[in-house]
């Protein structure tokens, strides 16, 4: 083999020494992961065993009622004189008067209502301070002054 060649990959694929350092890399490679598969097996297996042991632990101490806190309870029947009871005759009915009834009429809103301008709304207030403010929306609001009016004086202040 020509080992003047300018291309070292050519080199590295042709050359025996090369193929047996690889072979070595790969197999140590291949043993690294089937030994940390093998650990993670048995991590897995030994995680399965403890959390059986500890589910059968549990079900066996909350199954198993402690001594102490039984109690045993004896009842007796109550004597006759603390038995209540009721007759039919024990109760006077008092009847005050019948029941009378009334029928309640009612009509559409539109026909009760009556429509009014502002002159005879602004009438409506019997001579209190009043105003009507219009807004961007249309809307009328009836405003009432909280001071009454000022009267005009004779004498000057």
């Amino acid at each position: 083999m020509n080992s003047d060649s300018e291309d070292p990959l050519l080199d590295d694929v042709l050359s025996e020494g090369a193929a047996g350092s690889f072979r070595q890399a790969l197999l140590e490679n291949t043993l690294r992961a089937v030994r940390r598969r093998r650990r993670f097996q048995k991590a897995g297996r030994g995680f399965l065993a403890a959390a059986a042991f500890f589910a059968v632990v549990a079900l066996f101490r909350t199954a198993s009622p402690a001594a102490s806190t039984v109690k045993i309870v004896r009842t007796k029947p109550l004597p006759s004189s603390m038995i209540v009871t009721t007759r039919r005759d024990s109760v006077v009915e008092i009847t005050s008067s019948q029941l009378t009834c009334h029928v309640v009429e009612t009509r559409k809103p539109l026909e009760r209502l009556k429509e009014i301008n502002d002159d005879q709304l602004l009438a409506l207030t019997a001579g209190l301070p009043a105003a009507l403010i219009r807004d961007e929306a249309n809307q009328v609001r009836l405003v009432f002054s909280d001071s009454p009016p000022e009267q005009e004086s004779e004498t000057p202040r």
